[in-house]
């Protein structure tokens, strides 16, 4: 009796195993992911600015042109604060010298894995590496320092979107709830947090306006 010799290559066969148990595991991960924390699957967008009625505050160090029918007040670390009671809208604009937390999240982002698809982290400045990690959705290993880089609030808000203004080196966190804009300038960072339902346009016009002292 002559026994029947399998046929195919085994050594293929094994690696189209190996193969589909990886891309059912990524699916599966994946799909969860997008399930659980869908603002992992947010990209920036760019953004039109729109004319808006306005009124230019100073402080000790910046300028900003907030909505004419908002008040404010400056505080002595040079903080420009706006607000409204109807609509009920807070909002504050800050400049830095740098990102706040930038050391420990470049630091989070120094591993082997993750600089496999970002690269050398020393080399890009924080708007690049921000742009960098935003615009991957599908790659799993780049969710967790994605998830760090993005605010907590942006989970589960209603017209949650990454918005880029039309100037330089800006990026906006939006949602019906809050907004959190950058804009990056070489030796200092402003940072707009607006808690409230601001028209994501205005938003826009506002982190365009913003000037350091």
């Amino acid at each position: 009796m002559v026994l029947n010799k399998g046929k195919g290559n085994p050594g293929i066969r094994f690696l189209l195993g190996i193969f589909i148990i990886a891309l059912s595991i990524y699916l599966f991960y994946v799909s969860m992911a997008r399930q659980n924390s869908p603002e992992l699957f947010l990209v920036p967008h760019p953004a039109s600015e729109i004319a808006y009625e306005c009124r230019t505050v100073r402080s000790l160090r910046l300028e900003v042109c907030i909505p004419g029918s908002m008040s404010s007040t400056t505080a002595k670390d040079g903080t420009i604060n706006f607000y409204s009671i109807e609509p009920n809208i807070r909002g504050s604009i800050k400049l830095y010298n740098k990102l706040p937390g930038e050391c420990e999240w470049k630091a989070s982002l120094k591993s082997p894995f993750v600089r496999m698809f970002i690269g050398n982290v020393d080399k890009l400045d924080p708007f690049e590496l921000m742009l960098k990690l935003l615009y991957r959705r599908w790659n799993p290993t780049l969710m967790g320092p994605k998830s760090r880089l993005m605010p907590k609030w942006m989970k589960g808000s209603p017209g949650a979107c990454i918005l880029l203004p039309p100037v330089s080196k800006a990026i906006v966190f939006y949602s019906h709830e809050r907004s959190i804009g950058m804009r990056f300038y070489k030796r200092a960072v402003a940072v707009l947090s607006i808690t409230g339902d601001m028209d994501k346009n205005i938003v826009i016009g506002i982190i365009d306006s913003v000037k350091p002292a």
